[in-house]
């Protein structure tokens, strides 16, 4: 239905242009130490998922293992995780925190509001979690959720659904929201 990419945000205040993170790697300096949002992967599902994305992209040179990489960015984290996700990138453009990390689609929502949010893809590679419906078997009415179905995948939808809330479809005939990198040149 959608696609997720996971992002690193940060604060334009907070950190002039040579100083912001440009990959997964550059979280593990020390002067991000106790200043990244995150949220505990043990509630929260998006964490739990940028959690294994970042283990991927630090171990895909064979320099260290995923558990080793895991490890590397909890030690980066310094201890801190916040309760839920979505308190990830507000408490970033609130200055709390230096980064934080997330899906891009919460980071466009405050960046349309005017906050002081900007975010990068991550140069080592990131994810994009796919949102998805499906029809379950054994429905009672088969023949309605089909059409439900047929209408959310619909273009007129995946219009919307850019438009509207910022949010990417899985559809390849599909215009990209406003303002986003084309999925093509993002590293997956």
């Amino acid at each position: 239905f959608t696609l997720l990419p996971m992002v690193i945000g940060y604060n334009v205040r907070l950190l002039p242009p040579g100083r912001v993170p440009r990959s997964w790697e550059d979280l593990l300096e020390p002067r991000f130490r106790g200043r990244i949002a995150y949220a505990d992967p043990a509630v929260s599902g998006s964490s739990y998922t940028i959690l294994r994305t970042i283990g991927g992209a630090l171990s895909a040179g064979g320099e260290r293992s995923r558990e080793e990489a895991e490890r590397a960015f909890a030690a980066a984290l310094g201890g801190r995780l916040l309760g839920a996700s979505t308190a990830v990138l507000p408490s970033v453009a609130a200055g709390e925190n230096l980064v934080g990390v997330y899906y891009e689609e919460g980071a466009f929502e405050l960046i349309s509001l005017g906050s002081d949010l900007r975010i990068v893809y991550p140069e080592d590679g990131t994810s994009a979690v796919p949102d998805g419906i499906a029809l379950a078997r054994g429905a009672r009415n088969a023949d309605a959720a089909k059409r439900f179905i047929d209408f959310a995948l619909g273009s007129d939808v995946a219009a919307v659904v850019a438009e509207r809330f910022q949010r990417r479809s899985a559809r390849s005939d599909c215009p990209q929201p406003p303002g986003k990198l084309p999925l093509s040149s993002i590293r997956l």
